[in-house]
């Protein structure tokens, strides 16, 4: 199924009328020209609210029309992010295992230090995001790390089992602020932080807010000079809008509110004053499989709070290895529908 629509189709309306809901502006490149309409429904939960977006001609990015006014409803206390697993990390490792952690994550993400070899050697980190995220931002574990949109800060308290010491982060859905060692999470925004950070990370949260820009800006402003911001997003010229339209999982109507094209992406980082390094594409399985459940009109989570795909068992291993595949490939051609953007602040590092 198809969605990419040629910009002189009649699909596609000029937006005139200045006031009216249909001259929202495209939430990446501002632009109030032509555009396509349509409707998406909340699957992810299988409540089935109708919500309008339009795709912009001029930049290609798909933007919800208008934001629900209660859009905390869409975000029930078992969304994923909300997840703390404070069960397998706890608040103190103590001094010594911190520092041994410190060194091995060390030589995970840049290869150097016997030590951290040696700790390596003796047993697995557990750690079970891309040491490479942290590599090419250039960080160490004591830099100051901040997580916009962090949920409940299962990556955070991850890095701090890992020997992270200087960790932040931000997230106006969580019930409170969390204060622990070497942790601190504010309910709130990331205009409401003072202070520098040596890497800024936006792991799916960016598309969550109605103005990426100003958030992007937000980020730009607290990164130290040198320091890096990272950008994993879901993109809508990839292959996950063009093959399943609608049903695309990383659409999520009504929580996404603005998914980027990778050129309007790295525009934008460039607009807040942000330098591109690099971009690649990180599609994931659940770009098939998350799919396929909403074309036969399956919600991800069940009623009970449980993944569909554990607790179900929709597809068997077979067809989940070929998804895993075909994500593989499509990440391979620069064709995902998940992309991951290293922008650097400009300036040397203090």
């Amino acid at each position: 199924m198809t969605q990419t629509m040629n910009l002189d189709s009649k699909d596609f309306a000029n937006v005139v009328h200045a006031g009216n809901s249909e001259h929202t502006p495209c939430r990446f490149c501002r632009s109030v020209g032509k555009r396509r309409f349509f409707t998406a429904s909340e699957r992810q939960f299988g409540m089935g609210d109708e919500f309008t977006y339009f795709e912009c001609g001029d930049c290609g990015s798909l933007c919800i029309n208008s934001i629900p006014t209660q859009l905390s409803k869409y975000y029930p206390s078992h969304y994923y992010s909300f997840a703390r697993n404070d069960g397998q990390h706890p608040q103190d490792i103590g001094w010594i295992r911190r520092k041994l952690r410190a060194q091995r994550a060390t030589f995970n993400m840049y290869g150097t230090g016997l030590l951290g070899a040696l700790v390596q050697r003796l047993g697995t980190d557990y750690f079970r995001y891309p040491w490479r995220w942290f590599q090419v931002a250039g960080v160490t574990p004591t830099s100051a790390i901040l997580d916009n949109g962090c949920g409940g800060g299962a990556l955070l308290r991850a890095l701090r089992d890992q020997g992270f010491t200087n960790l932040s982060g931000v997230d106006p859905f969580i019930a409170e602020s969390i204060s622990e060692p070497n942790l601190k999470i504010t309910k709130g925004e990331i205009f409401d932080l003072k202070g520098t950070y040596d890497l800024i990370m936006f792991h799916h949260s960016l598309e969550h807010v109605a103005e990426p820009a100003r958030y992007l800006a937000a980020a730009a402003e607290v990164c130290a000079p040198g320091g890096a911001v990272i950008v994993r997003i879901p993109v809508a010229d990839g292959y996950g809008w063009r093959e399943f339209g609608e049903y695309w999982f990383a659409l999520d109507a009504p929580r996404h509110l603005a998914i980027p094209t990778k050129k309007s992406m790295a525009d934008l980082g460039v607009h807040c004053g942000l330098v591109l390094e690099s971009s690649i594409c990180d599609s994931e399985s659940v770009c098939f499989w998350g799919s396929e459940l909403y074309k036969r009109g399956i919600p991800a989570v069940r009623p009970d709070g449980q993944d569909t795909i554990t607790a179900d068992q929709p597809f068997p291993e077979s067809e989940l290895e070929f998804f895993r595949q075909r994500a593989r490939e499509i990440n391979a051609v620069d064709d995902g529908d998940l992309a991951f953007f290293l922008f650097r602040k400009p300036g040397a590092k203090a």
